[in-house]
């Protein structure tokens, strides 16, 4: 197949949706099929630019700076030029404007570049879903949600995907029949032994008191300022204590503008604090293969549209769910969590703890499955 897929920015380690659509492509032209990216909203180049990676993949990227009806026009001669079989949006709407209303230009991109056949992958929809959820955001929220039902109408995709059965919920209320695609990491499994990885981790954690072993959870990315960590901090310290273990936590990546105070809070609770900053992916591998437990940063509503999470599973890591403080609307809120390793916090004793633990499995990539099911939903 001749594939075309659409986001709005592609800078590496800068867009996880643009990571997402790089991988995703790259992967489908190892399997034989020829694949051009458009990105269409770049904010990290001055100028279009064209960027050739092998005889299957070609990426172009124009910047947010140029008007939109040259974006349009070169898009569109370089999909008559490609003739595809598909296209496939990558879609979230902040990508192409702040407050995540889809603007006139994009309507007319869902008008004007078209294939045979027209995909479309909602990695977000709109705000104010869930129950509770103030004025401000419900009126932006609707706002973003005419704004998205309006281009699906325009786009009219064959084959409508999001990450998660919350959202296929919350479309289906609105009209819009989808099906959930599997996020996968972005952060493939590095090749590294047990020793190179414990290695690693003590680059970042003090030694263990009296050389005991540690408990290590960790946090990848933003920490969410509706996340209260004392419970989850409680757990951590008791299982410690039960298991004549340390308790740490290690933070990697960005956390945030409220990461520091949920930080402090975990500390004050008597557990060993380390961040690491940005890493190689090789390096957050290596750390996630070191751990004993994850903790997700998403309520369990909205847990599989977290990378996080994925890249956590994938590395074989049991995955503590904190947060159940987000219920939709209308209707009820679908439970997606099938995942033996995904648990609530609220359903955790210490019996069930220990036995969750045991949990902890080998790394194993979930990409290349749903790289096939991608590809089996396009020929179907």
């Amino acid at each position: 197949m001749k594939l075309v897929f659409i986001c709005a920015s592609a800078e590496p380690g800068r867009d996880g949706v643009g990571d997402y659509t790089r991988r995703l492509a790259a992967a489908c032209a190892e399997r034989g099929h020829r694949c051009l990216i458009l990105v269409l909203n770049d904010r990290h180049v001055n100028a279009s630019s064209t960027e050739l990676n092998g005889e299957s993949r070609t990426i172009c990227r124009w910047s947010s700076t140029l008007p939109w009806w040259v974006r349009i026009a070169a898009a569109k001669d370089r999909i008559n030029r490609f003739e595809p079989d598909w296209i496939s949006w990558q879609m979230v709407t902040y990508g192409y404007q702040p407050k995540g209303i889809l603007g006139p230009e994009v309507m007319q991109l869902a008008k004007e570049l078209r294939a045979p056949r027209m995909h479309v992958m909602l990695h977000e929809i709109w705000i104010g879903l869930a129950q509770g959820d103030s004025l401000w955001s419900r009126i932006t929220g609707g706002r973003q949600r005419r704004a998205l039902l309006r281009f699906l109408r325009i786009a009219s995709p064959d084959q409508l995907n999001t990450s998660n059965q919350t959202y296929v919920a919350a479309l289906a209320h609105h009209g819009c029949t989808a099906s959930v695609l599997p996020l996968f990491s972005n952060i493939p499994i590095a090749a590294a032994s047990s020793a190179q990885c414990e290695k690693l981790l003590a680059r970042y954690l003090p030694p263990a008191a009296n050389g005991r072993e540690r408990l290590v959870g960790i946090t990848f990315g933003t920490l969410h300022r509706q996340w209260q960590p004392d419970a989850a901090a409680q757990l951590l310290k008791s299982t410690a204590k039960r298991q004549n273990r340390d308790a740490v936590l290690l933070a990697i990546g960005r956390i945030g503008p409220h990461g520091a105070a949920i930080l402090e809070q975990i500390k004050s609770a008597g557990i060993t604090v380390a961040v690491t900053g940005e890493l190689p992916v090789e390096e957050v591998s290596g750390l996630m293969q070191a751990a004993d437990l994850g903790i997700a940063p998403h309520p369990k509503a909205l847990i599989r549209k977290s990378g996080v999470v994925a890249a956590m599973l994938d590395h074989g890591l049991p995955v503590l769910m904190p947060r159940d403080d987000w219920h939709l609307r209308h209707g009820p809120t679908p439970d997606g969590t099938s995942e033996p390793r995904l648990v609530r916090l609220a359903d955790l004793s210490e019996t069930s703890t220990d036995a969750w633990l045991k949990h902890r499995q080998s790394p194993g990539d979930s990409f290349p499955g749903t790289v096939a099911r991608f590809l089996e939903e396009l020929s179907s």
